[in-house]
């Protein structure tokens, strides 16, 4: 390297305080720095604007009324040599159009391992959780014959459709969907090298691990579901019933208005199904790569959810995004320890034959 060469720092560095220590990463390393005094940030920003080594150095001692310029500059050639400071003249760290947090993101979740030993706080989370609930809704069984159509068909069929009509989904077919895109088929045992017995489960949509964090919870509009009291409800998949968990107040209705506006429907849903994790299911056994996990295994539930609801005849419409908190309000919980990561629309599509909506 030249020492004329003038350097920048890299647009994807960060820092974050880790038990005492700063902690330096970018987004085009899996390699951090640990380091102990905040001068690496006075470092960092001296080279905010591309400078000449010796130019970013001189102003960091200045800054910090240090003399001794060897450790600074050993460090300022690690910070080089990990790509947290780059050439003024490389232009081969283009952003490609990515934000940050994606960026990050994507590299962190594609380095990981799946644990051998259970890596959580205390014992795993139960299979499946038991809710207090003030009324018990028994679900009819899966209407399977419903379900006999060709899965080629079903697949060519399956859209996201916005256009519904006003009447309430059938508390049959709004039990079948349920219990054929979510039940509990088995539950095993499984212990791990460290003699962890990690409860585990088979559902008809894929899970990494077979952890299955994710949480089902029906909010019914008022006339949404007939037979049933419009509020907020779990959905149980080892016993099939939905749990009431609440009466429709201004925060269930946050979440109907809000999906009413994101999927661009003329109303608002008959029944939208929020769903949650149980971050601690995934998070015990793969750390780093949980929540990329937990995103994927969405994924397969609401393609799940479509495959099934289109072979019913319903209208099923994912949605783009969704409030950060406002069902962890409802259910008392931290919005981190069981985070809302997404949301679908059910509903009956208007004149029987699915518009060929974007989706």
């Amino acid at each position: 390297m030249s020492i004329d060469e003038a350097y920048v720092t890299s647009p994807y560095v960060y820092a974050r305080w880790v038990e005492g220590k700063i902690v330096i990463g970018s987004v085009h390393s899996t390699r951090m720095m640990r380091v102990g005094h905040p001068a690496v940030l006075l470092a960092l920003a001296a080279f905010a604007q591309p400078r000449r080594r010796e130019e970013g150095l001189q102003a960091v001692l200045e800054q910090t009324g240090h003399a001794e310029s060897a450790a600074l500059e050993a460090f300022v050639e690690r910070l080089i040599e990990l790509g947290f400071l780059l050439s003024a003249a490389d232009g081969s760290r283009a952003d490609h159009g990515w934000e940050f947090h994606d960026a990050l993101f994507h590299l962190h979740s594609r380095h990981g391992r799946g644990a051998s030993s259970w890596l959580g706080t205390g014992e795993p989370p139960p299979v499946v959780q038991e809710l207090e609930a003030e009324e018990i809704v028994p679900l009819p069984p899966p209407a399977s014959p419903a379900l006999a159509v060709p899965l080629g068909e079903v697949l060519e069929a399956r859209r996201s459709v916005r256009d519904l009509a006003a009447g309430p989904v059938g508390l049959d077919a709004l039990g079948t969907l349920l219990a054929a895109s979510g039940r509990v088929q088995r539950q095993q045992e499984y212990t791990l090298t460290d003699g962890t017995v990690y409860p585990i489960s088979w559902r008809p949509y894929p899970s990494g691990g077979a952890c299955h964090p994710l949480e089902v919870y029906p909010v019914v509009a008022p006339g949404g579901v007939e037979g049933v009291a419009p509020g907020v409800y779990h959905y149980c998949p080892e016993q099939h019933h939905l749990g009431r968990l609440g009466a429709p107040d201004e925060r269930s209705q946050r979440l109907l208005t809000e999906a009413h506006m994101r999927a661009q429907l003329a109303a608002d849903p008959p029944v939208l199904l929020c769903v949650t994790a149980r971050f601690e299911r995934t998070r015990g056994k793969y750390l780093g790569v949980a929540y990329s996990l937990v995103l994927k295994e969405l994924g397969g539930w609401m393609q799940t959810v479509y495959l099934v609801a289109t072979a019913l005849g319903l209208a099923p419409c994912a949605v783009g995004a969704g409030p950060f908190s406002v069902l962890a309000e409802i259910l008392g919980r931290d919005e981190l320890t069981e985070p809302q990561i997404g949301e679908m629309v059910i509903g009956v599509p208007r004149g029987g034959e699915p518009a060929a909506d974007v989706g």
